[in-house]
């Protein structure tokens, strides 16, 4: 079934591994969620508002939006196991060729800004 963000009701809440898929240029959003449901309409509503917090996303979005996109479930979960969760998140994180996600799965935020920081150092650099 091709989930989309307006029948994604239709797919029975579960706990999983999702992927937002660009159909228009093949890039990938990987999360992970206790409620599909409830996780979807986040996306959608932040979508909307124009407030994603993934100015990748969402500028796509704003071009083209909902239709650009396809929802879909990689894995579901009978049981929360955030160690589980988080490998499999990885590995579907690490077969997508430019993910959309901003964080590394498992990656912290502390971990997350000292390797944007690298980068722009890096970048910063180059350029001398």
């Amino acid at each position: 079934m091709n989930i989309n963000f307006n029948n994604y009701k239709d797919q029975e809440n579960c706990m999983c591994i999702y992927q937002i898929l660009n159909i228009e240029n093949g890039r990938s959003y990987i999360g992970q969620t206790k409620n599909f449901h409830n996780r979807i309409y986040v996306h959608k509503s932040s979508l909307i508002k124009n407030e994603n917090g993934n100015m990748s996303l969402q500028a796509v979005f704003n071009l083209r939006g909902f239709d650009a996109f396809e929802i879909k479930i990689l894995k579901v979960f009978n049981e929360y196991n955030s160690k589980e969760f988080t490998e499999w998140e990885r590995k579907f994180y690490l077969e997508v060729k430019k993910p959309y996600n901003l964080m590394i799965p498992g990656e912290t935020r502390k971990d997350f800004k000292q390797r944007v920081k690298v980068k722009k150092l890096i970048k910063k650099l180059k350029k001398k």
